[in-house]
């Protein structure tokens, strides 16, 4: 299992990719659901706000991605982790 978390923007030209510095697999997991085999232990399509720091250099300020089966998972908010989410039996809820 890799280390690195990569965001890839594909719907740009050229394609972009960038790695996630000092991020924590498990505060990941508790935010986003993770695939079976693959390159990649969560892949999904998301939303990303990203402020620049210095030259190649950014801020993640919201990230979130999107499950066809529980719609968006906000991951990180205002720079933060955002609150975990839970099933809850009918659906996905924020943790309490």
């Amino acid at each position: 299992m890799a280390d690195c978390f990569e965001v890839v923007i594909f719907d740009s030209s050229p394609e972009v990719t960038g790695v996630i510095e000092e991020w924590d697999r498990r505060e990941l997991a508790l935010r986003a659901v993770a695939g079976a085999g693959g390159k990649y232990s969560h892949c999904a399509r998301g939303l990303i706000t990203i402020r620049p720091v210095s030259l190649g250099l950014y801020d993640v300020i919201d990230l979130q991605f999107f499950y066809a089966s529980m719609g968006w998972c906000p991951v990180i908010r205002d720079g933060e982790y955002a609150p975990p989410v839970s099933y809850e039996g009918d659906g996905w809820g924020v943790s309490s």
